[in-house]
């Protein structure tokens, strides 16, 4: 695949509303996606609060996993073998809550690019993401939430 930022960012969300409507749901926002590195902001609205005001523990959930999994896939779209991916495992520390539009940042592009070069034909291999939930105020951020979470990869020949 062949796009521009823009076009990339409107292509994975037209795609998500019809493969994944539970993300969708959640109205993210793609700020980037390289080979190092994807940002995903989720609102904090009517979708994304939980019944304290805050953002809930499954709107967090999506953002975390669509940060990593679209790390994933920019990687993977790019190979010419089939492979198949999903989150095997998660471990989540809440450090603060989060009361506005959270911002979810996952740089472990690399980690993922060598797993998959690594990876033989029926193999399957897991590597450790980890994502980072921040809030952003005038002067600094906050972290609200650390994500590791482990992406089982599958090379299907």
């Amino acid at each position: 695949m062949d796009f521009s930022a823009s076009d990339l960012k409107k292509y994975l969300l037209e795609n998500l509303e019809k493969n994944s409507p539970l993300i969708a749901f959640c109205q993210p926002k793609i700020d980037f996606i390289t080979e190092k590195a994807c940002q995903v902001r989720l609102p904090l609205n009517e979708h994304t609060k939980s019944h304290i005001g805050s953002m809930g523990f499954g709107a967090l959930a999506v953002g975390a996993d669509l940060t990593g999994g679209l790390l994933a896939w920019f990687h993977i779209q790019a190979m010419t073998n089939n492979f198949d991916f999903c989150f095997a495992a998660a471990e989540i520390k809440f450090l603060k809550k989060p009361t506005s539009e959270v911002i979810f940042c996952c740089r472990d592009g690399e980690l993922i690019s060598a797993g998959l070069q690594s990876l033989q034909a029926k193999q399957k291999i897991n590597i450790p993401l980890n994502i980072i939930a921040t809030t952003e105020s005038a002067l600094f951020e906050k972290r609200v939430a650390i994500f590791n979470l482990n992406l089982s990869i599958k090379n299907r020949g």
